[in-house]
Formats: C-alpha cells, structure tokens, sequence
C-alpha cells in the first residue's frame, strides 16, 4: 500500500532539542533504521511503508541483503509503518507514488537534479526499465526473479522541458507520464509486460519480457487526448483520463475491463463511449478487473467483473462490457447522502465516498461491516462510529478511500488513518503490527472484518495501496507510504510527550488512568474501555469540550501499538519518582516540550542507561549540576 503522509506546518518550527533527535535517532523511540537520519528543518518528506518486504517493493535494502555489521535480518513482511531512509539520505522530496504487484514507482526531485522517476521490487518483466543494481535468483527450475531492492532511477527519455507528473502500476507492467512545463501538452510512456497490449503499444507474437531486455515505450496518443488529468492500472489493463473528462483504455477485456463493448483485448488507447458519451468525468478507480468512473455531477459508473454484485443494476450477466450507471441515491433515500466525492475499486468488492464522509461498500469479502456480512449486493454505509473521532458532517470527517485488491485503507481529513480487509499478503498488509497466523484452525484471525485506526507517528497526507497476492512461489506485495514535513503539527510523538505550542504549559495524564485500565491490561480491555470512553467523552453528548475525548484517542492509539506502548511503559519506569504522577514530569511551554528530573544524576549515570544511548551523541543537552536537573 501507499500512502502520503505530513505534519503540515502550524506556524512555529520546533527547536533543535533532543526531544526532536529521540524522534528520529533512537531505534527505541524511531524507527530501527533511522539512526543516520538527524532531525534538520531543511527535511520536509518522509516516505513510510508497510507489508511484504521480500520482493524489494518497499525500498528497504536491509532486510533483502542485510550487511553484517547492521542489526538487522532478512525480513518477508513489514507489520507497521516503517521508515524508507533512503529518500531521506539522498534528499529526494517525494511528489507521487504507485504500487504495483511486487514493485514501486516514486516520482520525485532532487536539490542538484531535475525531477525523476525511482523504482524497487521485483523487475522480472522490466516493469522498472533497465537496471544495473540487480539481486537474480531463481524461485523454481523455470522462473528466475530479479529484484531492484532499494529506489533507482528509472531510464527514461525526457525531451527538453517534461518532467514526469503521474505514475500508475498494474500486475506487471508501468505507465508513466510526463508534462510539459511550458504548455499542456504530455507525453506518455509504457513499461513492462505487454502480453495483452496493457502498454498501449503493438503486441508481438512469442515477445519475451525480462529485466535484461527492457523496453521504454512511447505511447501514441489519440488526437483528442492532450492533456491527462489521471491514470489507472488494473491488473492488465490501462485507464486513461483527459481533462476533458474522457476516459480511454487498453489492455486485457476478458471481463469487460476495457469498457468497449467487447471482450478481446486492445492493444491502443481507445475512448471509452456507451454511457459516458457526453460526460465529464472526474475519477476512474480500477485494481482488479472491475472498473469505477466518477462524473462531476456525482453520477457513478461501473463495467467489468461482475461476479460478486458489484454492478448490482445488471443481474444476469457476470461480464459488463460497457459502462452501467449504478443508481447510488436511489437506493439510499433514507440515508440523506450527499454529493459522491470518490470511487474505489477492489478486486471483488468496491466502495465510495461522500461529501459528509460517509464510506459505503458492497460486493463480496471483508468489506468492514463486521464478521457476519462478507457480500453486499447493495452500497452499505459502514457504521460511522468506526472511524471516529472522523465522524461524518465534522472538520475531521473521512475524505479519501483507497482500494488495495482485497483491502481498503480510509483517510481523514487531519491524517488520521483506518485499515481492513483480507489482503493475501496477511495482515501484515495493513499495518496494524499483527502478522498472520499459519494455523488452518485461526485462519479468522488472518482477516480484519471493521475498520481500526493505525497508528502513525504524523499526519498522512496520501495513501497508494497495491495488490496483495501470494502464492508459495511468489508472493506479491503490497506498500504503504507515508510522508512527513518538519513542520510539527500535535501528533508526533517519541514516547508519551504530545508538542503542543499553546502559551500556558500542558499537562498529560497517565494514558492507563485515561482509559482506566491497569498497565497490564491486555489489547481487549484496552478496545473496550475505549468504545466506552468515546461513547461518555464524546462532545455530541458530553457537556465538556472535545479535550477528553482527544485524549482518550490518544491513549488509545499509543497503548494499541505494541512498540509505542513499549517504549511508553519503559519512560514511564524510568521516570517514576517516589509514587508522584507521570505527568508532573512532562510539559510543553511555547519554546516547545521539556522534561525535568528531579534526580537525573542518578539515571544518568546508570550503567544500562548510559550503554543504551551512547549511540546517539546529544550535543544540545545541558545538565545543571546545582539543580540536578536536566532539561531539553
């Protein structure tokens, strides 16, 4: 899965304070790979990901080809947000990014370099182009697999003056444009497997695609397609937008996944007619087979697959050839829905989104109604309380939904994020900590039925998933990308502190006195006590502000994570002062978060304590001897 994500600036910059380097250095407090990475202002983006790392696709070298020296093994799966250091080190500010099967495409500049297009994971059909920094190995006597393990430049041939814009990847095979930045005009190119003419170029009889012999494509455009707003890899087909609201496509039509009306396969851009002949559309969403067009008055299309009801209007058929107007408001009157704002396309289940941030899914798998409803031959509203404090009509209502294959990841307004479904990489696609399990007898426990909030260490700004499959012989993977500025916003925190820049000092309670558990309370009781809590804190019904119920989300999100709740118990030892409160030793005042210890000689000077920080030199730290006080 991918996903964007931000502290977005609040006006005050934090100071350079070792609060700021615990965030980024520490491996107890950061991630485990950071240690290079220095808290610098200048750093605006940071790029994270989660999910099957085996295939290179989340650009995290480590764990494909460990170095001895570095604390780190070869890893098949990534359970939470991990950060991606290479952009980071290399000072790539991140634009775009797109997740294909098994492999990434980013779009982003350089301070010495025009812009580019990176990629990582598998290029066994030279869906990344031609590539020189290359793992080969063979998974069976008849399938070799080549591997780019950490972000490279892809070759492309820019002409004087475009600069790569969108990226879009499917099974195996890339699609990239490029934008001209003195004029509208755009260029699009095409790599990888062509079998099916998903290139949009001529398909050749007994072609071979391998990383040795990679092609970088040309695409000639239809006269009328000028300017593209977006594009859509399916599997093995290709979707098209123009600015002008018309849709073209090319690839595989098995299932009517090209929308023209015919299922042989097309090897060219074509528009798409039928229905949307005279319509403006504004999104098309397709990861599977079946394929969503949203029009700027809020009408929903749908062609394709049609096996599990997701074009409920057509019963008899389980091939859409052409686009089908699916009747949204007419089958939920009573619901009051207003203005349809996105479409999201699964592999067997798709979805939508409201003005008000009302999420509804239908179709068949977890579709985040519960255990119980698996298929829905109609849009279902998924019950808003799961996604609070994002309740619908509110600042913080949900304003993006996207699709991964058997999955979907959902996104409010100020970053916060919530993650369900069945992906065949395990739950490790979903970014929740939690692997899957490899007992048939708790294959229940393999799938996540009703959304749950992640927990992210800022403001996800975007989200890109990509198909999840596996098989014993390959198992496709799924990334999720996050990308954080420096501007600190309320959310980012390195143990329990909370950077707030009001102008009269915070104070925080104990996070298990805030939920009113014990501080071995297991995962269970945390979630209930939390439902409860919302339910009395909430300001629709509680006569106080909305400052419990922030609160108690918070305790919530930390106490949930099984590193952030870790590294909370660990502080909260380390700081325990003769039965005083935990929160009489943290506060933020305007100049930012400080702590203070009243016998910080004697923790400082701890042989453990010492041996565990050596590693990161804090110039910045200041220790008073008369007070015996350290302060950052």
């Amino acid at each position: 899965m991918l996903v964007f994500r931000s502290l977005r600036f609040t006006g005050v910059f934090p100071r350079k304070t070792n609060v700021c380097r615990l965030i980024f250095t520490h491996d107890s407090y950061a991630d485990a790979d950071s240690q290079a990475i220095k808290f610098s202002p200048d750093r605006l983006v940071r790029v994270y990901g989660f999910g099957v790392a085996a295939t290179g696709a989340l650009g995290m070298k480590q764990y494909i080809e460990p170095k001895r020296s570095l604390p780190f093994r070869p890893r098949f799966t990534v359970s939470v947000p991990t950060h991606l250091n290479y952009m980071s080190v290399n000072s790539i500010d991140v634009k775009s990014i797109a997740c294909g099967y098994g492999f990434t495409t980013f779009i982003g500049s350089h301070p010495t370099m025009k812009r580019a297009v990176y990629g990582c994971g598998i290029n066994s059909d030279g869906q990344l182009g031609v590539q020189t920094n290359q793992i080969h190995g063979s998974i069976s006597e008849s399938f070799d697999v080549s591997v780019v393990p950490e972000p490279h430049v892809i070759p492309i041939p820019q002409e004087e003056g475009f600069l790569p814009l969108l990226a879009s990847c499917g099974r195996a095979h890339s699609i990239i444009v490029l934008q001209n930045t003195n004029s509208t005009h755009a260029v699009l190119f095409s790599l990888g497997n062509n079998t099916y003419g998903q290139c949009a170029r001529e398909v050749i009889e007994g072609e071979i695609f391998t990383a040795a012999n990679a092609q970088v494509t040309k695409v000639l455009l239809p006269p009328e397609l000028e300017i593209i707003k977006q594009v859509e890899c399916g599997q093995d087909h290709t979707l098209v937008l123009s600015s002008k609201g018309e849709v073209f496509s090319a690839g595989l039509s098995t299932d009517g996944q090209t929308g023209l009306g015919s299922t042989d396969s097309v090897d060219k851009l074509t528009k798409i007619g039928g229905a949307l002949d005279g319509l403006h559309v504004k999104q098309v969403s397709s990861r599977g087979d079946t394929a969503l067009a949203l029009t700027e008055c809020g009408r929903v299309f749908a062609w394709g697959n049609n096996e599990y009801s997701q074009i409920w209007p057509v019963t008899d058929e389980v091939q859409v050839l052409e686009p089908i107007e699916l009747p949204i408001h007419q089958c939920l009157a009573n619901l009051g829905l207003g203005r349809v704002t996105q479409v999201a396309a699964a592999g067997s289940m798709c979805g939508l989104l409201d003005e008000h941030g009302h999420v509804l899914v239908w179709g068949f798998g977890c579709l985040g109604l519960g255990p119980k409803t698996l298929h829905c031959s109609k849009p279902t509203l998924i019950p808003p309380a799961l996604f609070s404090p994002a309740l619908p009509f509110s600042d913080n209502r949900i304003t993006d939904l996207v699709p991964g294959l058997h999955h979907f990841i959902a996104r409010s307004s100020c970053g916060l994020l919530w993650s369900w479904g069945a992906p065949r990489g395990g739950l490790a696609c979903l970014g929740l900590g939690r692997n899957s399990t490899s007992s048939t007898q708790d294959a229940t426990k393999n799938v996540q039925t009703y959304p749950v909030p992640l927990s992210l260490p800022g403001e996800a700004l975007k989200v890109a998933c990509g198909p999840f499959y596996s098989s014993k012989k390959l198992c496709h993977s799924s990334t999720f990308y996050l990308q954080a500025y420096s501007g600190f916003r309320s959310r980012l925190l390195p143990v329990c502190l909370r950077c707030s820049y009001s102008q009269a000092p915070t104070v925080k309670r104990c996070y298990y006195a805030v939920l009113e558990v014990s501080p071995t309370a297991s995962s269970d009781v945390i979630r209930t006590a939390y439902y409860t809590k919302c339910k009395a804190t909430h300001p629709d019904v509680a006569s106080t502000d909305s400052k419990d119920f922030l609160e108690v989300n918070e305790a919530y999100t930390v106490l949930m994570n099984p590193e952030l709740r870790r590294a909370y118990d660990n502080t909260r030892r380390i700081v325990q002062h003769e039965g005083n409160d935990l929160s009489s030793f943290f506060s933020c005042s305007p100049d930012g978060p400080k702590i203070t210890f009243d016998r910080a000689s004697e923790i400082f000077h701890a042989r453990k304590f010492r041996r565990r920080f050596s590693e990161a030199p804090w110039p910045d730290c200041q220790l008073n001897s008369n007070k015996d006080a350290l302060r950052w």
